[in-house]
């Protein structure tokens, strides 16, 4: 009798040391990015000059004659005109999708979107038009935007895991996120 119960209770803490990884049976609820995405196709249509936009998230700003050009991360370049520097006049927004960064020189602007590089003829700002676009040897993981990194109570950014075979990141959306797979720490 004493041989089957010191059996049967090793059994039992055999199996009590074989839990389930709780992170793999139970999903949860985060606060999060998720990838916007376009197809790499369609990137180079979707540069374009639309209407003026109001001015949130600036980034880099560039002076070419008494125009500034105001660059908002993700989305792409404002044009003001800054004739009157009292009465600056928001006059376009050059769409840009997954932008982050700009450069200009002389006529050009330099212009990262989604892992390419645009140099965009600017000479005549109402009708900007993409001179060449390069795309980057380097792949690189894109993350959401630092800025709107900071500012969360938790010391670890979630958002969705980006899938190239969905396309290319163009932007972020802050949204409610199940059991998100990918994390940043701040």
């Amino acid at each position: 009798m004493g041989k089957y119960f010191t059996l049967f209770a090793g059994i039992v803490l055999l199996f009590a040391g074989c839990t389930r990884d709780n992170r793999m049976y139970y999903s949860y609820n985060y606060m999060g990015f998720k990838p916007i995405y376009a197809s790499s196709g369609t990137l180079k249509d979707l540069i374009r000059t639309t209407s003026a936009k109001p001015l949130s998230e600036t980034g880099k700003i560039y002076v070419k004659g008494n125009l500034l050009l105001v660059n908002k991360p993700f989305s792409g370049v404002h044009v003001i005109d800054n004739t009157d520097p009292s009465k600056p006049l928001n006059k376009a927004f050059l769409e840009i999708p997954g932008n982050i960064d700009v450069a200009m020189k002389g006529n050009f602007l330099y212009a990262d979107y989604a892992g390419k590089i645009a140099v965009i003829d600017v000479s005549d700002m109402d009708h900007p038009r993409i001179t060449q676009s390069v795309e980057l040897d380097t792949k690189y993981q894109q993350y959401p935007p630092q800025a709107d990194m900071t500012n969360r109570w938790s010391s670890r950014t979630y958002f969705e895991c980006p899938d190239p075979a969905k396309g290319v990141v163009v932007g972020w959306l802050y949204t409610n996120l199940k059991s998100p797979k990918c994390w940043k720490n701040q």
